[in-house]
């Protein structure tokens, strides 16, 4: 299946680490607030790019891409 990628923007509410079973190393969760009021939950690993690489902050504004073919 061909990947379609879709995208959302908004500002990081929190950032907190993710631990327990079926956690890769590094794992991090985030929330974002988008412009039209939803919160959404998105998960980042190692394998997660960050353009420059620069630290993900509370309050940082992102645009955030995702496989929309990818089971959720």
């Amino acid at each position: 299946m061909i990947q379609q990628f879709s995208s959302l923007e908004g500002t990081i509410s929190s950032v907190f680490p993710l631990q327990g079973s079926g956690s890769a190393p590094c794992s991090m969760a985030m929330t974002l607030e988008t412009g039209d009021g939803q919160t959404v939950y998105i998960r980042i690993d190692g394998s997660t790019y960050v353009l420059g690489q620069t630290p993900l902050r509370q309050g940082d504004r992102i645009t955030a891409f995702y496989d929309s073919t990818a089971p959720m």
